[in-house]
């Protein structure tokens, strides 16, 4: 320790470091993040602000004291038996030897990430995922095509002119982001299939249908950056004029875009064309991704693909890497598994289907590695405790590349997964020495010093200075999109910041659990029902009419989980990048109750 730095304890057996005072780099303060997104917002160790904030991390301390998993519990008969930690991995170590799927975290670090990559690797399979794969898959995708790393060159703090939000409702989703947008921008405009709360605030703004809506705007975009006509398929979805005059009033801007996009069906396209249009205009991309490490998540290999050629890790550790693809975390459903290990994430209420879901979950072994009980622990057969990224120990990746260490507690998932590797006799490194290992691995993580970071020195990963021009492949509108039917658009509840509900003061703002229709069309129905033939599963609940859902579109906010709207999406067809259309299905709507006039 350096002389002069006081308040520090460093080493102990398991790796953790209690660091109680300034860090020895001049002027951090210890911090932990806030849990609930990517803009990467900080607290100090006492749940005290360090800078902006937003009412949903203002609860954060308050939300990770209801629902908590203390103990390992096992499920024995119809109830859970405490038991240790080394008889869970025990357990554990067993069920997993036969054909496992596992969901890896995107709320927890990047060093719980690559010990279970490693570990699913070892026992030789790819069939492996995370959360990102249902929302940003398709821009990480062309964050590799186009700028050659999985991130943008964008770093919070830059003062954008002109700001286009394309299928975001980012004053929701990042709301810190979102004040920075407003203070900054001279002009905003939101593109979107409703008026959502963001567009309520924006300079200009354009409503456009969901699904083929996007790719077309993005269609029209490119081509008028490229010198061509867009493809006439483009008019049966937009106004193309409309479009033309829009883009062309912007100069450099920066650009949001969100699940409008990515979840439209035409993911990866859309986004293709779109980034490199704004490129090509000279503007940036500031589009940042859900939760607090869904960046690190990714780079640390929580994919059905090794996070680098099988060859280079097999020199690093000693075992045969799979070659062949695995699942991605929708065809963890489609197909059955002996046992789900299942970190950090409620995948009754994120992933389509859900009806589905839950059958292939009862028909299986589920390790549920959790810091909160949710609707996914009613199906566990194991639940181990985890910690939340307030109190652990390790780093986070934030949404533009800020790479941060968390020394606030015990890492519960590392642990776990650590003598769970012991049973199957993969030995492990303790936390800090598995951040020396995957950051010496992955190439754009190398330039990070590990001691300063873990001395509270935050690092950017290294990112693209230089974009490339890719040539784009013609969009066929599906057939899925072509039948009759209402729009079904997902959207977030402004009080609601996860499936698993929020602090009680927020909770108590939350919106009306409804099913939200156009006034004009479905005006005094109170009640609604929502079928898809894509699923053959059916939702009722209240009915609330609003000028600001178009016609032709239903809104159901997602995190409203009691609606079980996740059972109306089909697993399939997707985007390439595997992104499924939350916000691109068609449902018969049917009103079961009027106002009586």
């Amino acid at each position: 320790m350096e002389e002069g730095a006081t308040g520090i304890t460093i080493g102990s057996e398991d790796g953790r470091i209690n660091l109680t005072g300034r860090s020895r780099t001049r002027g951090a303060v210890l911090s932990v993040p806030c849990p609930f997104c990517g803009v990467g917002c900080k607290f100090d160790l006492s749940g005290r602000p360090l800078g902006p904030f937003c009412p949903k991390g203002l609860g954060a301390f308050e939300y990770y004291k209801r629902n908590i998993v203390t103990k390992p519990l096992l499920l024995e008969g119809d109830l859970y038996h405490e038991i240790s930690l080394d008889e869970a991995a025990e357990k554990a170590s067993e069920w997993i030897r036969e054909k496992t799927y596992f969901v890896g975290s995107a709320e927890d670090t990047n060093e719980s990430a690559w010990i279970l990559q490693k570990l699913a690797r070892y026992l030789g399979t790819n069939d492996i995922d995370h959360c990102g794969r249902v929302c940003h898959a398709a821009s990480v995708e062309v964050y590799r095509t186009v700028f050659g790393v999985p991130l943008t060159d964008f770093k919070l703090g830059e003062r954008p002119k002109e700001a286009l939000i394309v299928g975001s409702d980012v004053a929701i989703t990042y709301p810190v982001l979102w004040q920075e947008i407003r203070a900054r921008a001279e002009r905003i405009v939101v593109v979107d299939a409703w008026e959502s709360f963001t567009m309520r605030q924006s300079t200009d703004s354009l409503i456009i249908p969901p699904g083929p809506g996007f790719a077309a705007f993005s269609e029209v975009v490119y081509s008028i950056e490229v010198g061509k006509e867009p493809e006439p398929w483009v008019n049966a979805w937009i106004e193309v004029e409309e479009v033309k005059e829009l883009w062309k009033s912007l100069e450099r801007p920066y650009l949001v875009h969100g699940m409008g996009v990515t979840q439209s069906g035409y993911g990866y396209q859309a986004i293709l064309r779109l980034i490199q249009a704004i490129m090509m205009k000279g503007g940036k991309v500031m589009t940042l991704r859900g939760k607090v490490n869904v960046q690190g998540a990714g780079d640390m290999g929580l994919n059905p693909f090794p996070p680098l050629p099988p060859k280079e890790l097999e020199e690093l550790w000693g075992f045969p890497v799979p070659r062949e693809r695995g699942h991605d975390l929708v065809q963890a459903f489609e197909y059955p598994y002996s046992t789900y290990l299942i970190h950090c994430q409620n995948v009754v209420a994120s992933i389509p289907n859900s009806m589905e879901v839950t059958r292939k979950l009862n028909s299986s072994k589920v390790i549920q590695v959790t810091p909160k009980f949710t609707e996914t622990s009613l199906f566990a057969d194991l639940i181990v405790p985890s910690s939340p990224v307030i109190r652990t120990f390790g780093t986070v990746t934030r949404g533009d590349g800020m790479v941060y260490a968390i020394t606030n507690g015990e890492n519960l998932a590392f642990k776990f997964f650590k003598i769970l590797a012991e049973y199957l006799n993969l030995s492990v490194e303790d936390v800090k020495e598995t951040t020396e290992e995957a950051f010496s691995a992955i190439p754009y993580y190398r330039k990070i010093d590990v001691e300063r970071l873990y001395y509270g020195e935050d690092q950017y990963l290294d990112k693209p200075s230089s974009w490339k021009r890719v040539e784009v492949s013609p969009i066929e509108v599906m057939v899925e999109h072509e039948v009759e039917g209402h729009w079904l658009y997902t959207a977030r509840d402004p009080a609601l910041w996860t499936t698993k509900g929020a602090d009680p003061k927020s909770e108590r703002r939350k919106m009306r659990e409804a099913i939200y229709l156009n006034l004009e069309e479905f005006e005094g129905c109170k009640r609604a029902k929502l079928c898809s033939e894509f699923t053959g599963e059916c939702i009722e609940g209240d009915a609330v009419t609003t000028t600001r859902v178009p016609k032709g579109v239903v809104i159901v906010f997602f995190n409203h989980v009691g609606l079980r709207i996740n059972s109306l999406v089909p697993f399939e067809p997707r985007d390439p990048a595997g992104t499924p259309m939350y916000k691109a299905v068609r449902v018969k709507v049917k009103c079961l109750e009027s106002e009586k006039r």
